[in-house]
């Protein structure tokens, strides 16, 4: 895993992003926090898409504490 801002998103209900969410890591369809699910090809709201840099203020705590403990456990 790498901290691709394409990875990082918005997740989308109801065809709506809540003006509050966090970005949410989505390697597949589900978020690594396991709150959020949507399909990444179809919506662009990733922080790329967003043209936003990456910032621990703006993303799930438990997305980014998941994704940094599975970097750790890569060789």
């Amino acid at each position: 895993m790498n901290m691709d801002p394409q990875h990082w998103c918005l997740p989308v209900y109801d065809g709506r992003v809540h003006p509050t969410v966090k970005f949410h890591y989505f390697a597949t369809e589900k978020s690594l926090c396991g709150r959020h699910q949507h399909d990444i090809d179809f919506y662009e709201t990733s922080m790329q898409d967003c043209e936003i840099s990456f910032s621990s203020d703006e993303v799930c705590k438990q997305c980014l504490k998941r994704f940094l403990n599975l970097e750790k456990s890569l060789p």
